[in-house]
């Protein structure tokens, strides 16, 4: 049973009770989200090949295959992977139960009786990190249509930059944080079972020339007026409980509940790499402008302005023998074959001016 809602955020229900099915749907209803049922584990794996889903809602006890088959069996599959799992169970409830949902992809395991509002905010929390997710694709995906063919090292530096965040953590409407993924510790330097119902400014400290950037205020201006903020001059820096300090780029957005905001969630991206890749094609280009003398330099502004090699002779007071074999010279420092190409390269590495 599919219940047409006007939203990409899918989330899948799998359990063999029909009042189950039902008392969840009833709970996590909402305009943004389309609930799709499932009364097994087959027709929970039949579902997956028909809908992306934002998350799973699986039920641990169920007849035939239960649900850790069914997510060990979901994650088999490459596209899946991402997907986050809540498991539900009334038994399983021991820690080897636990441990073993957590290795078969579960984000949280939950035991009934269910609190139906903490599990309508967690839901909450992964449909807008999955509506988030979208928004960024669909934004990437615009940019790759209207921009140029970028060199290798070029699209390698996009895919860094439009890569998921490496930090989400969300937070109730009192700013206590209500999840946080698995490897937030390493850049927080904490522990994330220390962070759990504390206020989220206690332990993501964000910076900018010594002033800090995120508080009370900032958190309760985005819950007011329902609008994301975006972190990403190149000065912010997030600093841990140890003092490391790590660049990073921080979009905080509404977690909105119907008509109501019921917290934010951080998505914090580490471009600790990205400020290798940006310092490596620096020291690339001051490397290449080495090679070149300053007559060269200058004959090659001339050859990526179009002038001829008379032109230029003229110009500069040489003979063209003497600035066709500058540029013969410059070709091969360069590793290039035809002037095309040379020109080509020049703009790409900005080793010349445009004009």
């Amino acid at each position: 049973m599919i219940m047409e809602l006007d939203t990409s955020a899918k989330i899948l229900i799998v359990d063999d009770q029909p009042k189950n099915r039902v008392a969840l749907v009833g709970w996590l209803e909402a305009p943004d989200r389309l609930l799709v049922e499932a009364n097994s584990g087959n027709e929970a794996l039949e579902k997956i090949l028909e809908h992306e889903f934002a998350l799973i809602i699986l039920d641990v006890q169920m007849p035939e295959m239960d649900g850790f088959e069914t997510a060990e069996l979901i994650r088999n599959r490459q596209e899946n992977r991402h997907i986050p799992i809540i498991f539900i169970t009334g038994i399983y409830l021991d820690d080897k139960f636990m441990f073993q949902g957590y290795d078969a992809g579960a984000v949280d395991y939950l035991p009934k009786p269910i609190n139906p509002k903490i599990l309508a905010s967690k839901v909450s929390v992964f449909a807008t990190l999955y509506q988030q997710r979208k928004q960024l694709e669909r934004e990437v995906a615009a940019r790759l249509v209207t921009e140029q063919i970028l060199q290798h090292h070029q699209k390698w530096l996009e895919t860094t930059l439009s890569s998921i965040a490496d930090i989400v953590i969300a937070t109730d409407s009192k700013n206590r944080i209500i999840f946080s993924s698995p490897h937030a510790d390493s850049l927080l330097e904490c522990d994330i079972d220390d962070m759990a119902g504390k206020d989220v400014t206690e332990f993501v400290v964000l910076m900018q020339n010594q002033q800090y950037l995120l508080n009370e205020q900032v958190i309760q201006e985005i819950m007011e007026t329902k609008n994301s903020m975006l972190f990403d001059h190149s000065e912010v820096v997030l600093v841990g409980k140890k003092e490391k300090k790590t660049p990073v780029r921080c979009r905080i957005s509404p977690i909105q509940e119907n008509d109501n905001i019921s917290g934010v969630v951080l998505a914090i991206q580490n471009l600790t790499q990205q400020k290798q890749v940006e310092a490596f094609l620096q020291e690339a280009q001051q490397t290449l402008h080495h090679l070149l003398t300053p007559r060269e330099k200058e004959i090659l502004q001339l050859i990526v302005d179009g002038q001829s090699t008379k032109a230029i002779a003229i110009d500069l007071g040489l003979s063209e023998r003497t600035i066709d074999a500058h540029r013969r010279n410059i070709m091969q420092k360069l590793d290039v074959h035809d002037v095309v190409s040379l020109v080509r390269f020049s703009i790409t590495h900005k080793l010349v001016e445009l004009k």
